[in-house]
């Protein structure tokens, strides 16, 4: 695998998006304008309404329970489910009040993401777009991702550090991208394939790093608190982890499926098949890693893959999760439209994840047509049908020819 006769510089791939002076086009102009816009709208329905339709109180409340020496898994009127990682780091948004903490945590996290996003398409998308298209990327990105801001989740904050450890990478800074995959171990589990598909693709130099950022953030709560009480919540984590299914009626993923089409879904095949895919999204990955003669392009298609993998099979897939699939969601669209391959495919794929990942449209319909709940793990299969189709090593430089729609102004 070579990282040689890529195509772009990357230095001077998005100077636009930058936010630095000289010419911009007004594509970048409008979509610095509806990420501003949506993130004062964001602000001020946190301070108006702080504890609606968001999971802050809920972070908020169990920081300010560690705090006290108190339990914040068995204190919760819901189920807590964050490591004492997280806990302990959000520390200084539970410090706030919690409509001015929601804000903080809400900005902070768009913040984030848009720089993510920038990285991503400059150290790792080829730089045959032009700036319109580029703007595109991160109107789609910000549209897929509006309902997990919008209830605060932290599948955004997960969203931006994958994408970031892939720029790492991408520029050969190993360290740091294992630093990268190991934070988000610590805010949900599940983001743990994801590093283990790149750590399987380049053991070498990120095996011990990862395992070494692993235990120099796990041990981070004993500094806040005795290792009694840290060792107990660590156990009341793991725990949770372990203990019963929650509620399935709020997921959206091949369990919703196999329900809707032959009930009732046997537990034990199902976490088969969860295994069977992950082993298939494992080779997938390998596959790119060693076939692909640009290493950022195995990146892409690993990051997409695995996007996929968790919201179909993986657990916890509900629509606050599904802000994950859009670097895929929004490179993919675009791809598959300009290159004219597999344009159909992708675009309902998009189009399903796009409209039903609110929930509004989905309520309206089911009452009137049954299996409506379908829609968002089908759209993301599509997507994933499309990525195996149409990326794979050998086909994928055909994404990155120039077209009509991106060599125009």
């Amino acid at each position: 695998m070579s990282a040689s006769s890529l195509p772009f510089d990357a230095p001077t791939a998005l100077p636009a998006l930058d936010w630095r002076g000289g010419r911009v086009h007004p594509a970048t102009h409008l979509v610095r304008a509806a990420w501003l816009i949506f993130a004062l709208a964001l602000a001020i329905k946190t301070l108006i309404s702080p504890e609606k339709h968001t999971t802050f109180p809920l972070f908020h409340q169990g920081s300010l329970n560690w705090a006290a020496g108190v339990d914040p898994y068995a204190a919760s009127q819901f189920e807590y489910r964050y490591s004492p990682v997280f806990t302990v780091a959000f520390t200084p948004f539970s410090m706030l009040p919690v409509a001015w903490g929601g804000v903080v945590w809400s900005l902070a996290n768009i913040a984030l993401l848009w720089y993510a996003l920038v990285r991503f398409q400059r150290e790792v998308i080829a730089n045959h777009w032009n700036e319109r298209t580029r703007a595109i990327f991160l109107a789609l990105a910000l549209a897929v991702s509006v309902r997990s801001f919008w209830a605060a989740q932290c599948n955004t904050l997960i969203t931006a550090l994958a994408c970031l450890a892939a720029c790492e990478i991408a520029g050969k800074k190993f360290s740091r991208a294992a630093l990268w995959l190991a934070i988000p171990v610590y805010i949900k589990v599940w983001p743990i394939a994801f590093a283990l598909l790149l750590l399987a693709c380049w053991p070498k130099r990120l095996i011990l790093p990862f395992v070494g950022w692993c235990l120099l953030i796990g041990g981070l709560p004993f500094l806040a608190q005795t290792p009694e009480f840290v060792w107990q919540q660590y156990s009341q984590f793991f725990e949770g982890l372990t203990g019963p299914m929650q509620v399935r009626h709020i997921y959206r993923d091949a369990w919703t499926i196999w329900e809707f089409v032959a009930p009732p879904v046997p537990e034990r095949t199902y976490k088969l098949v969860q295994l069977g895919t992950a082993g298939l999204t494992l080779l997938f990955s390998l596959w790119h890693a060693f076939r692909q003669t640009d290493v950022r392009a195995a990146l892409l298609t690993i990051l997409c893959g695995w996007s996929v993998w968790q919201l179909v099979f993986g657990p916890g897939s509900e629509r606050n999760t599904f802000c994950v699939i859009a670097p895929l969601i929004a490179w993919g669209l675009l791809s598959a439209l300009e290159s004219r391959r597999g344009a159909w495919l992708m675009s309902t794929g998009a189009l399903l994840v796009l409209l039903f990942s609110f929930g509004l449209l989905e309520r309206k319909l089911e009452r009137v047509l049954p299996g409506t709940q379908l829609a968002l793990p089908i759209g993301v299969l599509l997507c994933g049908a499309w990525l195996v189709i149409y990326a794979r090593p050998g086909q994928f430089s055909r994404l990155l020819e120039p077209s009509r729609l991106t060599s125009a102004e």
